[in-house]
């Protein structure tokens, strides 16, 4: 069998191996898979056998930073949003940055503990 992705040649699989594995793919990507048949004495049928798959998405991977951690009331801090993915939720002082896709915002916060998750 000649295998093919997005129209690009990836292989050929003898009937003892039987298995294709794609490495490299996007998360969340359509991609299509074609293939065609080539009998024992190499004849290649001139079918395509074709099937759209989407890998998988990634799940979020939180990582924020903060630009200052001590100094006078009130401190600016900018937070940086350097997560990978999108997450279900958000919570806390970066709520307010997530549905607007704002990387980098600051925020002048009073004496406390803040919670970034």
């Amino acid at each position: 069998m000649i295998v093919y992705l997005d129209d690009t040649f990836q292989t050929t699989i003898t009937k003892d191996s039987q298995h294709f594995s794609a490495m490299g793919l996007l998360p969340n990507t359509a991609y299509t898979i074609s293939t065609k048949t080539v009998d024992h004495t190499g004849n290649i049928n001139t079918s395509w056998v074709n099937h759209t798959a989407w890998t998988k998405s990634v799940a979020p991977i939180a990582d924020f930073t903060a630009s200052s951690l001590i100094g006078r009331v009130p401190l600016k801090v900018t937070f940086s949003d350097l997560s990978i993915g999108e997450p279900d939720a958000t919570s806390g002082i970066l709520a307010m940055a997530r549905p607007h896709l704002i990387k980098t915002r600051p925020y002048l916060l009073n004496t406390g503990i803040y919670s970034v998750t």
